[in-house]
């Protein structure tokens, strides 16, 4: 794990497969409830998954590469 995560919490996958962002991930982000959208990346080496705001210009069909 790179050094310049920050770990903020421990949770549970949801029933549903939902995972509940913790507090202080959405206010340090900025993010919005029902406005800010992520990239979802998966690491195959460390099995890591990533999450980063999507850029507002960017179009839903857009594949990003991870880098």
């Amino acid at each position: 794990m790179s050094s310049s995560l920050i770990y903020l919490d421990t949770y549970t996958l949801q029933g549903d497969s939902r995972i509940r962002l913790p507090k202080s991930a959405i206010e340090n982000l900025g993010a919005e409830p029902g406005k800010t959208r992520f990239n979802v990346f998966y690491c195959q080496e460390s099995q890591e998954l990533i999450l980063k705001i999507c850029s507002p210009d960017a179009k839903e069909d857009t594949i990003h590469d991870g880098k």
